[in-house]
């Protein structure tokens, strides 16, 4: 690695522990204000990925009218709409087995792409694995992260990165995130790496990983880290 990458996965790191101390310990936050300057066109540099886990369009619209009614204004997100510079597309997250998916294939369909049947996890109906989006992002140079509320093993964390039979198998994607070096784990799950199955810290730690379990811990880290491990919980956190 030259000084001018582990500089780059050290910024990104730094980001990845203040964004991850923010969404994974704090109760509730304010919106932050846009700014009115619009992005400069050309392809992006990076990207951010934001899921609101089960969130459909009428949830989306529920929230817009209930912000109307009781805030006088429509939600940040509804005014991004107006502009300049924003795109707004609609994905198929459905399933290729049920009319009602989960969150393993609708996170799968942004992991990879493709339809899978429920349950899967960038497996297709044979069984043949699919390349996740962030084996991708590896080969192009990019860091990679994933900061979740939930378990980091959870279903739609691992669709981003992970291939597996069936999404219950989370002592295997632990160990996924090991084999393809995910560089920034932070939430829940600390119970698929260092429970009776797997002894997964010590490996990570062998793999460079700076290894936290408080928020303490991952402030004083995530400056100075190549990559971080933060587990907050045997569970959801």
């Amino acid at each position: 690695m030259t000084e001018l990458q582990s500089s780059s996965r050290r910024d990104f790191l730094k980001g990845a522990g203040l964004l991850g101390a923010a969404s994974v310990f704090a109760s509730q936050s304010a919106a932050a204000p846009f700014g009115s300057k619009p992005k400069s066109a050309g392809a992006a540099k990076n990207l951010i990925f934001l899921v609101a886990d089960g969130m459909g369009t009428g949830t989306l619209s529920l929230a817009n009218h209930w912000s109307l009614r009781n805030r006088g204004k429509p939600l940040n997100w509804m005014e991004l709409y107006n502009r300049p510079g924003f795109h707004c597309i609609l994905q198929d997250t459905a399933s290729a087995n049920s009319p009602v998916t989960d969150s393993a294939a609708a996170g799968s369909a942004w992991g990879c792409g493709q339809r899978v049947n429920n349950r899967t996890i960038n497996t297709d109906a044979d069984g043949v694995a699919l390349t996740p989006l962030y084996t991708y992002a590896k080969k192009a140079g990019k860091a990679t992260g994933l900061v979740t509320t939930c378990r980091v093993t959870h279903a739609t964390p691992a669709a981003f990165s992970t291939s597996v039979p069936h999404r219950d198998l989370e002592d295997d994607i632990a160990r996924q995130y090991l084999d393809r070096e995910i560089d920034a784990i932070l939430g829940g799950g600390v119970r698929h790496f260092d429970g009776e199955v797997n002894q997964l810290i010590s490996s990570f730690k062998d793999k460079g990983y700076s290894v936290s379990r408080t928020l303490s811990e991952l402030q004083s880290q995530a400056a100075h880290a190549d990559r971080l491990l933060g587990l907050f919980s045997p569970s959801h956190v």
